[in-house]
């Protein structure tokens, strides 16, 4: 019973994955997926610029102020 439960969840599992997969390939090549992405670069940017003035600072390098 053990066996037949655990390749019904493995085989559905991937039937699952793979219509997720199926119905998503029109978003990933969508201008929304770009957009999306480009914004994210930005924000990943900023982020980084922060991290690097704080570790500035803590080392005692003060550059923009």
């Amino acid at each position: 019973m053990f066996i037949i439960g655990f390749y019904a969840l493995l085989v559905g599992s991937k039937v699952m994955i793979a219509l997720f997969v199926g119905k998503s390939r029109d978003f990933l090549k969508s201008k929304y997926y770009l957009h999306l992405f480009r914004s994210l670069g930005v924000l990943y940017l900023l982020f980084a610029l922060f991290f690097i003035e704080q570790g500035l600072e803590l080392l005692g390098l003060h550059i923009w102020r």
